[in-house]
């Protein structure tokens, strides 16, 4: 009996550690809907790169019904909603509802670039 309870319990952590592996397929503007978690952000005067840390990170909530929820550090900074406009497939632009904001768009690599101003922030999606 505790060798079943045990393989039990070792088969399903085995598929707990592999579903959180698992890379989710972004190969359009159309897979943008879910969360997505900020990798990095590079460009500026001197091409500076900042990466995210345990002391500094960023995650974007993209719903399917046109909301859209920014937090950093788990603090909400910015709510509120989103439209794509002329898309291509891959290329397009994020225009956030209020403040008016509007930035380029690329799905690249499965990840999601955004360009505001002279800087690049990347986003890997990690939840549909």
């Amino acid at each position: 009996m505790k060798k079943t309870v045990f393989y039990s319990f070792l088969i399903l952590l085995t598929a707990l550690i592999a579903d959180c592996k698992k890379e989710l397929t972004v190969e359009s503007i159309a897979d943008i809907p879910g969360t997505w978690r900020w990798e990095y952000l590079c460009g500026g005067p001197r091409d500076t790169c900042f990466y995210m840390s345990s002391t500094k990170w960023a995650t974007i909530q993209f719903g399917a019904d046109g909301s859209y929820l920014e937090k950093r550090n788990d603090t909400i900074f910015l709510q509120t909603t989103y439209e794509i406009l002329g898309s291509d497939g891959t290329f397009g632009t994020l225009v956030l509802e209020s403040p008016y904001q509007s930035y380029p768009i690329t799905v690249m690599n499965g990840m999601l670039l955004i360009t505001r101003l002279d800087y690049m922030d990347s986003y890997r999606k990690i939840k549909d």
